[in-house]
């Protein structure tokens, strides 16, 4: 991608040129040095990112030295890389994500049975975010077209199954299993559809921005009326709260874009940072809300049920 203000600068075309007829094969993958980092062949750089990352440096000298905002190289904001991890920053806490994440699911599949109310659809939350959280981890690790490909639709996929299961809990979760399959379909065959799309021709990425945001958005809203409506009912809902804020504040940092301080943390990485506490929060408002609606099918049916909890 060769859209941004850094890369489109003379100097730093010039200096990628020079650098890939001094040190790279002739495809500018290979170096024209085996012995360069060789102990670690199977992970190196490609030459001519190698040259990129070089030049990069050059060229944000010459921006500061005229007091010049700092640009971005090819659609991203320089990063400094720590061994062979390209942004250390959101690397770290993709990983922290997935093992919150990881807790969700022992906690769900150790405390709940699963008989009890909404086990699945959050067990398999937990595993949508740890496979979404993984591949985060390895884009931001190595920018690869792959990596940033699968990157950008498991998250399409963790934020489209949020919606998901709010929408589940408020207008599915009392239905028909026939209303429930519907649902559950319609979901399923758009984010297929919506795969489909960004895969089989040049990404947009202005229609995945949008798609991401209207489900965000959709999701936010309905779980603050929800939880506004039944406050006195269902205490628990605090903890849905909690999770809408971390969202919201998520998205906040992920609209006000800026450069990294320190060349480590950007308002990304913050993003990242602050989705790692989500999962123990919904985990708590999960197994409230689980003993709820059993009790209340326990009240309206009398039928004894198990509530499906353990202790938190």
């Amino acid at each position: 991608m060769n859209c941004s203000l850094g890369d489109s600068f003379p100097s730093y075309r010039e200096c990628v040129l020079e650098c890939r007829n001094n040190m790279c094969d002739t495809d500018g993958n290979g170096y024209q040095r085996a012995v360069y980092y060789q102990p670690f062949e199977s992970l190196r750089w490609r030459c001519e990112n190698e040259c990129r990352y070089l030049c990069m440096w050059q060229t944000l000298v010459i921006f500061e030295n005229k007091g010049w905002k700092t640009p971005q190289f090819h659609g991203k904001w320089p990063f400094l890389r720590f061994l062979i991890f390209q942004e250390p920053a959101s690397m770290i806490f993709s990983m922290m994500n997935f093992v919150t994440n990881f807790i969700l699911y022992k906690r769900l599949t150790t405390h709940f049975r699963p008989s009890s109310s909404m086990y699945l659809v959050y067990v398999i939350l937990s595993l949508v975010a740890m496979n979404c959280w993984l591949w985060s981890t390895l884009f931001h690790s190595r920018d690869t077209p792959f990596f940033e490909t699968m990157d950008y639709l498991c998250a399409f996929s963790l934020n489209q199954y949020f919606f998901f299961i709010v929408s589940y809990r408020i207008f599915i979760a009392s239905r028909s299993n026939l209303i429930k399959f519907l649902f559950t379909s319609a979901c399923l065959l758009f984010y297929v559809n919506h795969a489909w799309y960004l895969t089989t021709r040049d990404f947009d990425y202005t229609y995945n921005m949008s798609a991401n945001i209207v489900f965000a958005t959709t999701s936010i809203v309905l779980t603050l009326l929800w939880s506004y409506l039944n406050w006195r009912t269902l205490p628990h809902v605090q903890n849905l709260l909690v999770v809408s804020g971390l969202l919201a504040l998520g998205g906040f940092f992920e609209i006000t874009d800026f450069p990294p301080m320190l060349w480590i943390l950007d308002s990304h990485s913050l993003f990242h940072l602050v989705t790692v506490p989500i999962p123990l929060f919904l985990y708590k408002f999960a197994y409230h809300d689980s003993k709820y609606i059993n009790y209340k099918y326990i009240t309206t049916s009398g039928v004894v049920t198990d509530s499906g909890g353990g202790n938190l």
